[in-house]
């Protein structure tokens, strides 16, 4: 993987983190579970 593809998935995590922290706190713990 290069760095860009790096940064854009570091990104893309963020915003997971913080879209779902405004819904519902249990969903990180389902995204880190789909993509760990």
């Amino acid at each position: 993987m290069t760095a860009d593809s790096n940064i854009i998935t570091r990104d893309y995590f963020d915003s997971i983190l913080l879209e779902s922290r405004y819904i519902d706190a249990d969903l990180p713990d389902i995204s880190f579970e789909l993509f760990g």
